[in-house]
């Protein structure tokens, strides 16, 4: 083979060469440029370095840490999983998992549901990597209104307000006082579920001594005790059940 048919072959092999590398910055997105060697030879090209798309953080995002989640109960758990490039990833793999499945369970989807009273912890992952754990609690489930706080009402309170007093708390008094305004203060609800500090009742109960609370405390030269307040907060936090 005579030296100039040598020659061509070689200019025709980096013409396909350079074709090549210019065709694989223009689907990568990099310069050709970067991409080729000054060396007329190309012995050895450099390849662009493609970070891989596994996950290296995985963050819960919701629910706040730590949160309380009722017996029976659901809450919706999300996170976020990004790549080695700090990019967030669409649709990772994500495995969910309750460090106590018999107080809390959570499924495929990060649905968790309170079972039991206690705790437990939710942790999110993809591929090897582990989210920081979200605390979950799980109460006891709230005090009955006819087995636990009728009864206060009747030892300390139906003596004045039997059918007196502007508010009878004597027999049944749910429906006149859930979800009824204050007849002192109407911006306030009686009781309000869920809502306790905001619950007109109660804070006569605890002293009257924050904004809106009109008169003194109840009951008048007495007050009820610890307990018995606390089981009025559970119950109005449980949701006031019946």
């Amino acid at each position: 083979m005579s030296p100039s048919t040598k020659a061509l072959q070689a200019a025709l092999r980096v013409a396909r060469l350079r074709r090549t590398w210019k065709a694989a910055a223009a689907v990568l997105g990099i310069s050709a440029v970067a991409i080729l060697l000054s060396c007329a030879d190309f012995g050895t090209p450099f390849v662009p370095e493609v970070l891989p798309r596994d996950a290296v953080s995985v963050t819960i995002t919701s629910p706040a840490n730590p949160m309380t989640l009722r017996i029976g109960l659901s809450a919706q758990f999300t996170a976020e999983v990004r790549d080695a490039r700090g990019q967030m990833m669409q649709d990772p793999p994500l495995t969910w998992l309750s460090s106590n499945s018999s107080v809390m369970t959570i499924d495929g989807a990060g649905v968790a549901r309170g079972v039991a009273p206690g705790n437990a912890t939710v942790q999110a992952r993809s591929g090897d990597v582990l989210s920081a754990g979200v605390v979950v609690t799980v109460p006891a489930p709230a005090p009955s209104y006819a087995a636990v706080i009728q009864p206060i009402w009747n030892a300390a309170c139906t003596g004045c307000h039997g059918s007196d007093g502007g508010l009878s708390l004597s027999g049944d008094a749910y429906d006149r006082i859930v979800n009824v305004a204050s007849s002192q203060n109407r911006s306030f609800m009686r009781i309000l579920p869920g809502d306790p500090d905001n619950s007109y009742i109660l804070r006569k109960l605890e002293g009257c001594n924050t904004a809106g609370c009109v008169g003194g405390s109840m009951p008048p030269g007495s007050r009820l005790s610890n307990p018995q307040l606390q089981q009025i907060r559970d119950w109005i936090l449980g949701g006031c059940p019946r």
